[in-house]
């Protein structure tokens, strides 16, 4: 009996190894998080995203007064882990379609900061953690 909850141990030990650290990347991580902001020119933003490989890519929501606004997110992943990603929308509503956010990849919980944004008088950020 003791061997076989040695054997067991090991396949299990094995099993989280090969699934997680530091093989993410390959098998394809998920992410949400909503970002600061507030209700005029710089909302928040609802955000969700897979990574595969060394790709970026999911959906963002943000609240403007006058609707909700669907947003497309599409990035990479260095070799040494900084992430650039892009969100843009379509809607004319809004004046700023493209917004870029720059971070640094972590397998547990990671950062995006937002890039320069006239309309922002701080850079909005969001905390992303595994879904």
């Amino acid at each position: 009996m003791g061997v076989a909850r040695h054997v067991v141990v090991a396949l299990l030990l094995l099993a989280a190894l090969t699934g997680c650290v530091p093989f993410g990347l390959a098998r394809g991580d998920y992410w949400t998080g909503i970002s600061t902001g507030d209700l005029g020119p710089c909302p928040s933003f609802e955000v969700e995203i897979a990574i595969a490989e060394d790709r970026v890519s999911g959906t963002a929501t943000s609240e403007y007064p006058f609707g909700t606004v669907l947003w497309d997110v599409r990035g990479q992943v260095s070799p040494t882990n900084e992430v650039l990603v892009e969100i843009r929308t379509g809607d004319p509503r809004v004046t700023r379609q493209i917004i870029r956010w720059t971070g640094t990849y972590n397998v547990m919980f990671w950062h995006l900061t937002e890039g320069p944004d006239p309309s922002c008088p701080k850079p909005r950020t969001v905390a992303l953690q595994r879904r």
